[in-house]
């Protein structure tokens, strides 16, 4: 009998683990064990083994073990409890997030897969001819699985007789005999530059800033390569689910199928399957979005965040991790290099490379063509003319002699659904949530309106106000713009890329791949289509509404429109044949739209920095976000005073708030911002004097981001 300690969740959060009596023989640290507390069943992670417990303190006994051998090794054992203290939250959560859905530690986690499979046993047994057939297959293949066997009942009299075996094994991947290719492109003197000047026996932090087109991909590959050869393995980083399957398709081409590919559209079973691969080291590439940085190799050699400056690298929900912190941990423990690539790098990126933080490399030029024309239309005139201000006259006459010549469009309109707001025809209310404080979208397809924060559906709306059942829409959406496209050019092939068009499984890969074989001539869809993509016959890009998110109350709005937009802008005229955009925008004048339209980032970056050091915002200070939610107003606003109060008690920062957010899936929220120089400083007040209030605070929620990446 010995003793170990186990992190498990608890409502209030733990701020160590617990210890309990181990009756098993055999447990190890990083095994899920199942144990008691608050009288109830709960699975947890074997943080300590033998740990001594003073005389006289009564522990409970583990209920049982769920795992033979470790589910998570040294390496990411430490990573979990880094990130612990780094984001100000619990180990278990951080555990729970490294982990995929089949390994979580929580009594809800699923379990992996199992198939059986079907083995001959050599020796004399009495068959028949068909039989016999069957057995010298299955000899000649050495095993089969259970179900390809045809005859059901032949099957199950030799497994009677026992000339066949059953053996049952969980679920794995089935390896791919397609082998890559070497590249025949010639590298540019900057791509060969950048190659070159990243060591890969040491360990750094390297921006490379390229031109959309420049060539990033290719240099990833050259570098992979080189990895590759040291024996050692690579993660590369993608923001959107819509960008795997372009980037997939490139690697295989290169280093063949056998890729591990990890994201959250895969299902728990398919997740499992290529952890254990990267757990067991069976591929040496592994391409994905935020969470593939967790993967479990065990001799990394380089880590890569294509496009790094977006805000999906960031999680929503506690931990608030950014995965460029995880990269850049993991390549300080590997000794390797990290790799953050972008044509627009976020600013705290960018101003640590020009400090010399990060080395900084340059991609100026296009390597197959010149940048496209950008031709800004100013909808605020088109508005005072009466004109049409969604569809402008000069993009339509761009889409009409595009499809004239064979050509591809994208079109970006960065807001799903029909129309964006429905209005009480009797009494001019708008139609809101009633869980959120958010107006309801009109989606056609369905009849229905919806809350795109919190997916609350109503098909048959009633007025809160007066009881009306009559409504009218405002605005423009994608599905909205899909419909105007088909009225003006019936004979356009369209397709529509979204939230609602991409549920289903590899929705994405689907319309991506119909895409680019040609078997569509427009784009449309949400911010999902403004990076990444690479179709050589796309030679318009039209950005509809390309300033609309400047009117957020968020000191990064600015940065993300202009990321947008020029993002968005690099899709077009990537090849010889030449390319335009155009941007329709209510202020063609502000200097966001402006630098964009110039695709002009250094100047962007020097113009915003003086804002953001009036502000006294990233990257010149840290924040730390507090938000306090509660079903009920007056708790929430109680307790989110109490902590802007104690925040108030040191001077060392600047304390903001509390301000109303409103509500959000039935929930009040405050907040309360620490902007502060020390960022070290602020996390250990906040540790030391609001984690233990969380502890306390009972269903009044508390949640804590470091470094938010915006405050809208």
């Amino acid at each position: 009998m010995y003793y170990i300690d186990v992190w498990v969740e608890h409502p209030l959060g733990l701020d160590a683990p617990l210890t309990y009596r181990c009756p098993f023989e055999h447990v190890e640290k990083g095994m899920r064990v199942t144990v008691s507390l608050n009288r109830q069943a709960v699975v947890g992670i074997v943080s300590n083994v033998n740990v001594k417990v003073p005389e006289g303190i009564d522990v409970k006994d583990v209920l049982s073990v769920l795992d033979e051998e470790p589910v998570i090794n040294e390496e990411l054992n430490e990573l979990a409890l880094w990130m612990a203290i780094d984001t100000l939250c619990d180990p278990i959560l951080c555990y729970k997030t490294i982990l995929p859905p089949v390994l979580k530690p929580q009594s809800s986690s699923q379990k992996a897969k199992i198939e059986k499979w079907l083995i001959a046993v050599e020796g004399e047994f009495e068959l028949t001819l068909k039989q016999r057939e069957i057995v010298d297959e299955i000899l000649l293949s050495g095993e089969v699985l259970y179900s390809t066997v045809k005859s059901a009942s032949i099957r199950d009299k030799l497994i009677e007789k026992g000339a066949l075996r059953i053996e049952v094994r969980e679920v794995t991947y089935r390896k791919s005999l397609k082998k890559g290719s070497e590249s025949s492109l010639i590298l540019s003197d900057a791509q060969r530059t950048v190659v070159d000047g990243i060591d890969l026996n040491e360990t750094s932090v390297n921006c490379i800033f390229g031109a959309t087109g420049s060539g990033k991909t290719e240099i990833y590959m050259r570098i992979a390569d080189k990895v590759l050869t040291l024996g050692k393995q690579v993660i590369l980083l993608v923001p959107e689910i819509s960008l795997t399957p372009q980037m997939l398709d490139r690697f295989y081409k290169r280093f063949g199928d056998d890729i591990i590919v990890y994201h959250s559209h895969l299902t728990p079973q398919q997740r499992y399957i290529q952890y254990m691969r990267a757990k067991n080291q069976q591929a040496s590439i592994a391409i994905g979005t935020r969470s593939a940085i967790f993967l479990p190799f065990e001799n990394l050699g380089c880590i890569i965040l294509d496009e790094e400056h977006d805000s999906s690298f960031k999680q929503d929900k506690a931990p608030f991790y950014h995965a460029r912190d995880i990269a850049i941990h993991r390549g300080e423990t590997f000794q390797c290099p990290v790799i953050l690539g972008s044509a627009t790098p976020a600013m705290e990126t960018y101003a640590r490379a020009l400090k010399g933080v990060y080395r900084l490399f340059t991609l100026n030029q296009r390597i197959t063509s010149d940048m496209a024309k950008v031709t800004l239309v100013d909808t605020r005139q088109l508005l005072r003319q009466r004109k049409n201000n969604e569809l402008s006259e000069v993009l339509l006459e761009g889409i009409k002699s595009r499809l004239e010549l064979k050509q591809q469009v994208i079109l970006l309109l960065n807001r799903r659904g029909y129309m964006p707001i429905l209005t009480c025809k009797q009494c001019d209310s708008v139609a809101m949530c009633p869980n959120c404080d958010v107006s309801l979208a009109y989606h056609k397809a369905g009849q229905k309106a919806t809350c795109h924060v919190c997916g609350y559906t109503q098909i048959k709306l009633v007025c809160t106000a007066c009881g009306s059942t009559q409504w009218q829409g405002s605005g423009f959406a994608t599905q909205r713009l899909e419909e105007q496209l088909k009225t003006q050019f019936p004979s356009a092939r369209i397709l529509r890329m979204d939230a609602d068009t991409t549920r289903k499984t590899d929705g994405h890969a689907t319309l991506l791949n119909a895409f680019a074989k040609g078997e569509a001539d427009i784009l449309l869809g949400t911010q999902m289509i403004a990076k990444g993509l690479d179709i050589p016959n796309v030679t318009l890009v039209g950005i509809l509404q390309g300033d609309a998110a400047l009117g957020r109350p968020d000191y990064r709005s600015i940065e993300n429109t202009f990321a947008m937009m020029v993002q968005a802008a690099g899709r077009s005229g990537r090849s010889t044949l030449g390319g335009e955009v155009i941007i329709q925008a209510f202020d063609v004048r502000h200097y966001a739209v402006q630098y964009a339209r110039n695709q002009d980032y250094v100047s962007f970056f020097n113009h915003e920095m003086k804002y953001r050091h009036q502000g006294q915002y990233p990257p010149y200070t840290y924040l730390i976000a507090i938000t306090v939610s509660d079903e009920d107003w007056d708790k929430a606003r109680s307790l989110a005073v109490d902590v802007a109060s104690r925040c108030r008690s040191d001077e060392s920062f600047k304390t903001l708030g509390p301000a109303d957010l409103g509500k959000i899936k039935g929930k009040f929220r405050f907040r309360i911002v620490c902007k502060g120089k020390d960022l070290v400083g602020m996390k250990s007040f906040v540790r030391q004097e609001i984690m233990p209030v969380k502890r306390k605070s009972g269903k009044t929620q508390i949640s804590i981001n470091v470094s938010p990446m915006g405050l809208q």
